[in-house]
């Protein structure tokens, strides 16, 4: 698996130390540390269930779970629930958003519950 292209240019001296064939136990942080660092602006996390079971949503939810408590630090709302909901469920009423959708790799169908977000604030 490759977590970063060599290519890219300014982040070059940063990346390239993650750029081959590493795993997620080789990056310095956890995904939910990255979801937390965009508190307290709010965020959609969105993920396929067919043929996108390599990024993993349960695990990207999980992640949006434990970003929670950071957000309610700073005044604002995690997930409503903590418990992994069925695909196509919309949990979008806190500042961190997510919806795993019945397709594939797209972006499409959640294009509507993303602008449903964005337009809240």
């Amino acid at each position: 698996m490759w977590l970063a292209a060599v290519s890219i240019t300014g982040w070059r001296a940063t990346i390239v130390k993650y750029a081959g064939p590493f795993t997620w136990c080789d990056i310095p942080v956890d995904s939910h540390e990255l979801v937390a660092l965009c508190a307290p602006r709010p965020i959609f996390i969105g993920s396929g269930k067919d043929g996108d079971l390599w990024v993993d949503p349960k695990g990207m939810f999980m992640a949006g779970v434990a970003a929670g408590p950071f957000y309610e630090f700073l005044g604002k709302e995690g997930l409503p629930t903590d418990t992994f909901p069925p695909a196509g469920t919309a949990l979008l009423e806190g500042d961190i958003a997510f919806r795993q959708y019945l397709g594939g790799h797209t972006a499409g169908p959640d294009g509507q519950h993303s602008s449903n977000l964005t337009n809240a604030f």
